[in-house]
């Protein structure tokens, strides 16, 4: 009897020790879990953000460009003007993966590109044509419907093409240079709302700067300064071309008709 009531002390003893040592732990899980939401918090408005949701900014403006080109071009000319007028900063997101406050300026105009991200193949000439606002996640199943995929990248496939190109960017395919590398042309609108075309042999300065993190629209300079950049509409990259039994290199191009973060 004696033996049996000290083993009943000694495992209430145990429990109790058991339930002060992983009982909070155990508490602290389960009111995580039923306190975690996967939604989204909707910012307020006049506000921007980026994808870490830890640079809440308030901001003048939040403008979606228009999807379509002709248009987009022509009212971003008007937005930067009135920019200018006003003496307003403007900064530009993509896929706002350039986190810190990079694609946010404080009391700026803060542009989304991610609208306009339409893509067109050009077969004969292996030449893909595609808007800044475009995410490679976009990219490669349009392009796999052809038959072909992407040569240089970025790491993951939720950045912008034009965020991509703007921090000449470097991803896991051993042995690849960045993807500036792979830049044919761009057509690029400057801060005062001139569009010009940029390659190794036209604009020879800009094509290297606008393809280059040390010069990125993120960077957010202001809509009056000559040596800003606003919009590129036109670049290439590389591809690999499937086939049955083997891989070709070829060569694709990108039409990007703004520069995205």
């Amino acid at each position: 009897m004696l033996l049996r009531s000290k083993t009943l002390l000694f495992g209430i003893a145990a429990g109790a020790l058991a339930l002060i040592l992983i009982g909070p732990p155990i508490f602290h899980l389960a009111r995580t879990t039923y306190r975690d939401r996967a939604a989204i918090e909707k910012l307020p408005h006049g506000y921007a953000d980026d994808v870490s949701r830890m640079n809440k900014t308030r901001v003048a403006e939040n403008w979606d460009v228009p999807s379509n080109v002709d248009e987009a071009e022509r009212k971003l000319r008007e937005l930067l003007h009135r920019a200018q007028e006003s003496g307003l900063h403007v900064s530009i997101a993509g896929a706002r993966h350039s986190m810190g406050g990079q694609t946010i300026y404080p009391g700026g105009i803060n542009i989304n590109m991610r609208p306009l991200n339409g893509m067109g193949l050009d077969e004969a000439r292996n030449l893909l044509h595609v808007q800044a606002g475009a995410t490679w996640a976009e990219i490669i199943p349009y392009l796999d419907k052809h038959g072909r995929s992407i040569q240089v990248m970025q790491s993951d496939n939720a950045f912008t093409v034009g965020g991509s190109l703007s921090v000449n960017c470097h991803g896991w395919q051993y042995g690849r240079p960045p993807i500036a590398s792979t830049v044919e042309s761009f057509r690029l609108m400057k801060a005062d709302g001139k569009v010009v075309r940029c390659s190794r042999s036209e604009n020879k300065e800009l094509f290297s700067l606008a393809s280059y993190a040390g010069f990125r629209p993120q960077d957010s300079r202001k809509a009056g300064s000559q040596d800003g950049l606003c919009q590129a509409e036109h670049y290439s990259c590389k591809y690999l071309r499937r086939s049955a039994d083997q891989h070709v290199l070829s060569r694709f191009g990108t039409h990007s008709a703004a520069r995205a973060g």
